[in-house]
């Protein structure tokens, strides 16, 4: 799961470089991890949409990532972004903007994000069944 927030800079708000490592996300602690999760849920694409992120399949279509990173004075921003956004309650400037297609966010957010989560979960517990003559005893 990369967490990519080079679409926006804040002066106020300091990220861990080890959140944004997304190689090594593994080796994070549970509460490290739980903390990246709450980033990537407060940065997601929806949250993000129209303002520094543009869901455009037509446009990813011939991109080899499926996004693709525009600097706001790109001659290819032909369509309006936020100049900030409130992100963990501050105010973070939109440097760049990020267009994604729909597989793009299945495979780098929706999914890895699904995976990470279910890891929280408890294990179920199983019991064993034993029979007798006349009963089951659970």
């Amino acid at each position: 799961m990369k967490v990519d927030l080079q679409v926006l800079r804040s002066d106020t708000e300091y990220v861990d470089p080890k959140y944004k490592d997304y190689s090594n996300y593994y080796s994070l602690s549970d509460h490290d991890t739980r903390t990246l999760v709450a980033y990537c849920e407060a940065l997601s694409p929806s949250f993000l949409e129209d303002k520094c992120f543009f869901r455009n399949d037509a446009y990813c279509a011939g991109k080899d990532t499926g996004n693709h990173f525009l600097d706001i004075s790109s001659k290819e921003v032909t369509f309006a972004a936020a100049e900030s956004v409130m992100v963990l309650g501050r105010k973070a400037f939109v440097t760049k903007v990020m267009v994604y297609s729909s597989s793009w966010k299945r495979k780098n957010y929706d999914n890895p994000l699904s995976e990470v989560k279910r890891s929280f979960a408890p294990s179920p517990v199983y019991t064993t069944r034993r029979r007798s003559s006349s009963c089951i005893i659970i």
